[in-house]
């Protein structure tokens, strides 16, 4: 089985953090790219990355994987001088994350598409919706 570019299936808000350093915090954030497709994903064929504890909470982190489009413009705190960037999954619903890491899959293949390592961030995290 080839492996395939995935579907995009959510739309995103992408805005640039409000603080630096952690926890990330999208309190007052002034959303950059809204409506952005993706796809929210976790396990699987996709390492898991490391959970860790939220210093603030001592809660173990769930760290989550944000497909999209190839060369989508999300910014991750390891790639940017200035804070990184946090976004709403699915756009609308509360649930911000912030972005550590970003990073291509597939980089010059037909099936290439970027990914975000993301974990939840500040505000309050409302419950899955259905």
């Amino acid at each position: 089985m080839a492996f395939r570019v995935p579907t995009f299936n959510l739309m995103c808000n992408i805005a640039p953090q409000t603080n630096v350093g952690w926890p990330m915090s999208a309190i007052g954030a002034v959303i950059r790219l809204p409506n952005v497709p993706c796809a929210l994903v976790w396990g699987g064929i996709r390492e898991s990355g490391s959970p860790g504890n939220n210093v603030a909470s001592g809660m173990p982190q769930l760290i989550m994987h944000l497909m999209l489009p190839a060369l989508s413009d999300i910014r991750g705190v390891v790639q940017t001088v200035a804070p990184g960037d946090v976004v709403e999954v699915p756009a609308g619903s509360g649930r911000w994350y912030g972005v550590g890491n970003v990073d291509d899959i597939g980089k010059g293949y037909a099936n290439e598409h970027r990914c975000a390592l993301i974990q939840h961030c500040i505000p309050g995290w409302p419950v899955p919706i259905p």
